[in-house]
């Protein structure tokens, strides 16, 4: 059993690895010319590198939920994956609905915005149209 000193350094060191890797997956999908594609790469992304996993039954440690898959599949076999993939898949699924309806809200306030500042330019306009007519 690991103490609460190791399991917060073997955390952090994970965490480190885990960012650096998000940097460098953010670098990446920058290039995405698809606006809607790109934050659902991201979200995807980190879903799959922050989601904990327990590590076993009568056990309180968790681990990240993708090496727990990972492990279980190469030494366990295909299986193993039933375990912890499903609970793994669906945590990215929901990150990745999230993500459209937040994308779906966002485009909609974009949206209204353009319309009502549109709509402030034509009444302004018609407005200092209407002061400069005798």
């Amino acid at each position: 059993m690991m103490n609460t000193e190791s399991l917060t350094l073997a955390w952090g060191a994970y965490l480190a690895g885990a960012l650096g890797l998000m940097i460098v997956w953010w670098h990446m999908t920058a290039a995405v010319k698809r606006d809607w594609l790109r934050p659902l790469l991201r979200v995807f992304m980190a879903a799959l590198l922050l989601c904990p996993y327990s590590i076993g039954e009568d056990y309180t440690q968790m681990a990240p939920a993708i090496l727990m898959v990972l492990m279980e599949t190469i030494f366990e076999g295909g299986e193993a994956f039933n375990r912890v993939g499903p609970t793994l898949l669906g945590v990215v699924g929901a990150a990745l609905v999230v993500t459209v309806v937040c994308q779906l809200i966002w485009r909609q306030r974009r949206r209204k915005a353009e319309q009502d500042r549109q709509l402030q330019q034509a009444h302004d306009s018609l407005v200092k149209e209407a002061h400069t007519q005798p």
